[in-house]
């Protein structure tokens, strides 16, 4: 006869949580697919070799490995590509359960204008540091002194107008110098949808006009203003 165990009464019993129990699920789930699959590989492989000579049999356990490099050869491929999506198309993509959809027209929408916007920063802070560049090299060469006005600088006029599409051109305060106490020395007009601005001081500092720290407002301008 079996042997019978005596319970008592507030014994302890030990389960797995649900979402434990989907984990072990899944992964039972992916290790039998795998073994089957291993297996099929091996079928095939041995089945081939029959008709080709050439091609020796395999073990059971080289299927196996075989299978596995193979899969984690689709897996970076796979996810090479979706990160290439993703760079291509910023924040276009949503996560729909396990997978991925569009966003839809007005996700689209706001991703593009985005996407717009991130670029525009990146041309505004570019023209600045170009524009610290060039009357630095005029510093240089002028006993540290910068030009007294936009004419003055030798710097040619497209490069003083703002990125954007609204014609501006900066506000330069010249006269300064590099040694002088830190002032503000080229300033965007407030042109921009966002309402920020964006400054080069003289100790080469480039940064956004905070609040605490309003500008006067001033209008756009098709030409070149000079000291201001």
């Amino acid at each position: 006869m079996l042997n019978t165990f005596e319970l008592i009464a507030g014994m302890p019993s030990f389960h797995l949580s649900d979402i434990a129990k989907m984990r072990l699920d899944a992964i039972s789930f992916f290790l039998v697919g795998l073994l089957l699959s291993a297996w099929g590989v091996q079928v095939l492989w041995n089945l081939l070799s029959r008709d080709i000579p050439q091609i020796s049999r395999i073990r059971y356990s080289t299927s196996l490995a075989g299978t596995i490099l193979w899969g984690l050869l689709f897996m970076l491929v796979l996810t090479m590509i979706s990160g290439a999506r993703e760079l291509m198309t910023p924040g276009a993509w949503r996560k729909n359960g396990y997978t991925y959809a569009l966003q839809d027209d007005d996700g689209v929408a706001n991703v593009s204008m985005s996407a717009d916007a991130i670029k525009l920063q990146t041309e505004r802070r570019a023209r600045l540091e170009l524009l610290r560049t060039m009357l630095w090299a005029h510093a240089a060469a002028n006993e540290g002194k910068f030009p007294e006005s936009i004419a003055e600088s030798g710097i040619a006029e497209e490069l003083w107008q703002q990125p954007g599409t609204v014609p501006a051109t900066y506000q330069y305060s010249g006269g300064g110098s590099v040694d002088s106490e830190r002032e503000r020395l080229v300033l965007e007009y407030a042109v921009y949808e966002d309402g920020s601005q964006w400054q080069l001081f003289t100790d080469g500092a480039i940064e956004e006009v905070t609040p605490e720290a309003p500008v006067d407002e001033a209008a756009t301008s098709e030409e070149p203003r000079g000291g201001v």
